[in-house]
Formats: structure tokens, sequence, C-alpha cells
């Protein structure tokens, strides 16, 4: 990261050593092309981050279940509202209620691997739901509230009737 400081760099890595793991972190300044170790750190772990962090479903949260199936259901319900919404003869321009309808307000994430959760109001979101994880860490899932999709399931009649006057 640069900063009025320098350069600074925050370095992690991961050794294998006689069925033993170490994660050490390097943290180094650059200062006018010299560059000094700020920080040296060694964590022993009981395996490697690639096997604490693998997605398993055993010995989950019924909230970790339930979001699972949301990451799943949600991006299927926002597509069949969209697809409803191309297809229905409506007065004015659906532009507005397509993008309304394929985003998902706020979101709630939960850390596959800890069941730490993290909840963000202001947030939005492509299709209601998310999945990633980082290289050798942690899978996160997300869901949002498709409130477009919603809204337009519930105002279609009187967008189609609307239509008909």
């Amino acid at each position: 990261m640069h900063g009025p400081d320098g350069v600074s760099r925050n370095l992690s890595f991961q050794y294998e050593f006689s069925g033993k793991w170490l994660l050490l972190n390097v943290a180094t300044l650059e200062k006018v092309n010299v560059t000094t170790i700020v920080g040296f750190n060694v964590y022993p772990q009981k395996a490697s981050l690639e096997e604490q962090n693998r997605f398993e479903l055993l010995g989950k949260s019924a909230l970790q279940y339930a979001t699972l199936a949301l990451v799943v259901v949600l991006p299927l319900f926002t597509l069949l509202v969209l697809i409803l919404c191309l297809r229905t003869r409506m007065s004015g321009r659906k532009w507005p209620w397509v993008l309304f309808i394929i985003l998902g307000i706020g979101k709630l994430a939960v850390n596959w691997t800890t069941g730490e959760w993290n909840m963000s109001p202001a947030s939005v979101q492509l299709f209601s739901a998310s999945a990633f994880a980082p290289l050798y860490g942690p899978w996160t899932l997300a869901i949002s509230l498709p409130v477009g999709a919603v809204a337009f399931l519930l105002r279609r009649r009187a967008l189609l009737a609307s239509r008909a006057a």
C-alpha cells in the first residue's frame, strides 16, 4: 500500500514441516528504495489452509444450511421473475423494472468455515445471492432481499390492467 511513509507490503506464506503446518506473515516497509522488515509472525496451524477451509456440509448450523438453500433458490426466483417481466406486455418502459428485479437489497453473509455472520444493509447484489472463496480462504455465502422481484410480482396485475386500459 502506498502511503506518506513509503510502500508497505503484508505477505503471508504457508509451510509444511514434518506433517505440521505453519502460517508465516511478513510485513515490510519500503522507503527511498530501502526495504525493511517491520513485522514477522509465525502461527502454528492444525492443517493446511486448503484443508481448513474446504467446503463441507457436515457439522453446520441450521442457519448455514438455510443460507445455502437460499443461495441456490434466490437466483432462480429472480431469473424466473425477470423472464416473466420480459414477457409481460405493459405500458411504459421495462428497463427500470428489469434493473430493479435483478438487484437484491442488503446482504447477509456467512463464513462457511467459521459460521461467522456479517450484515450489510446498504449493499446491493446481483440476483440476490453470491458465493465466493479467495485462494485457500473460506467460502462466503451471501443472500439479499429480492425486493424488486417481489414488488414486480405484487404489481404485475396492476401493470397488466393499465396496459389494457
